[in-house]
């Protein structure tokens, strides 16, 4: 029986995490036995990997820095509680620049735990660490990176990842815009690309949406109903959406916006709110094991970002048949056209806030968006099955 290992950061909320569970749970054959490693088992997802699936230890490594420091000093390990705080220093001083990845994982990686056990195929299922993980630490004849982000608009290091590029058999991209600006970031990867993309499917969206949740919250507002899904994070650009949402309440409009999502902006983010008295208007949901019912019961959906891969929570909002409002980042043609499945605006307060009015105050543009949508299923299960079915038959 041929072995694969898949390796991702986490199990946290997230477009990444959501579509390995996915295809985790959707890929069955008893012709492979299937490793996970996450280098830390927290999250929303951790509970949902299904059981054929055998999990591996987690990175001491990569436990929040106090758990850490304790787990090195209870084992007498004080080089690698050396090496664990300059990680945390690196990655603070070095945060959005191109020494970030180089040095911390530098330091890092000697006191990553390796693994001894013998694959066939190592799959990192997330950009950065993972990736370096599996070409570093990992015993694999094959080696795959596969690739869920913009890379352009990313903090990673191009002249890094240049060098694993040639580490790895195969590199898998999300949507054809992330192909070609990860081909053109990374040149030596263009004969090692394949596009895979994320697993969506609008029937069991559609019974996960009609299950029995409490979304009163959302039900009891008699305005117009906004929701978005993402990490707090920078990316998500939820500090522009903040004032675009004041700005509409301005003009006279009943809504309120409801977010779906936990992160490291969350305080920011809190504050933001307070800042803009919003407090009653924007509703923090944090993590919802099932976020579809609050979909369902939400008149719109509303992607801020600034940049993107192919995010799973706009597609799962495409495939829900909701009016769309998304901003002008540069992958957002994998899934919108403008003025035919959804609005995009530019990513400004006061384009946002107009795209917002102009969705409430237009029915038959809500309208035509919805029709065209569930005339449209993006549904692609089988499709995305069959290529990484392909991809293993291939490297093997």
């Amino acid at each position: 029986m041929k072995k694969i290992l898949f390796v991702i950061s986490n199990l946290e909320s997230g477009g990444c995490q959501n579509s390995l569970i996915s295809l985790l749970t959707c890929f069955k054959s008893s012709e492979y036995d299937i490793s996970l490693m996450a280098f830390q088992y927290k999250g929303l997802f951790k509970d949902k990997v299904p059981a054929n699936i055998t999990i591996l230890d987690e990175q001491p490594a990569w436990y929040p820095i106090k758990k850490s420091i304790l787990y090195y000093l209870k084992n007498g390990q004080f080089i690698s509680l050396i090496r664990r705080i300059l990680y945390s220093y690196y990655n603070k001083v070095d945060h959005k620049t191109e020494r970030a990845f180089l040095r911390s994982w530098k330091v890092v990686k000697p006191i990553m735990n390796p693994i001894i056990e013998k694959f066939d195929i190592a799959i990192a299922y997330g950009d950065g660490y993972p990736e370096y993980y599996i070409c570093d630490c990992v015993n694999a004849k094959k080696r795959v990176a596969w690739n869920h982000i913009d890379y352009k608009t990313s903090d990673y290091n191009p002249i890094m990842d240049m060098k694993y590029a040639d580490k790895v058999d195969k590199i898998i991209t999300i949507s054809e815009s992330c192909d070609d600006v990860y081909i053109n970031c990374i040149p030596n990867s263009h004969q090692k690309t394949m596009i895979i993309e994320n697993i969506m499917s609008r029937k069991l969206l559609n019974i996960k949406a009609n299950c029995q949740e409490k979304v009163d919250i959302i039900k009891n507002f008699n305005g117009t109903k906004l929701i978005s899904i993402g990490r707090l994070t920078p990316q998500k650009g939820y500090d522009i959406l903040i004032p675009a949402i004041r700005k509409v309440i301005d003009s006279g409009y009943a809504i309120k916006l409801y977010i779906i999502g936990i992160g490291e902006e969350e305080k920011k983010i809190v504050e933001y709110i307070s800042k803009f008295n919003l407090k009653s208007d924007i509703i923090l949901l944090h993590e919802r094991s099932n976020p579809y019912p609050y979909l369902k019961a939400a008149d719109i959906y509303i992607q801020p970002s600034r940049f993107e891969g192919k995010p799973i929570a706009l597609e799962e909002a495409k495939l829900l048949c909701m009016p769309i409002i998304v901003t002008n980042y540069p992958t957002v043609g994998n899934q919108i056209e403008n003025g035919v499945n959804g609005l995009v605006v530019d990513l400004t307060s006061e384009a946002i806030s107009q795209g917002i009015i102009n969705m409430i105050t237009n029915n038959q543009m809500q309208n035509k968006f919805r029709g065209y949508l569930s005339e449209n299923d993006t549904s692609n299960i089988e499709v995305v099955i069959k290529k990484f079915t392909r991809l293993i038959e291939e490297l093997l």
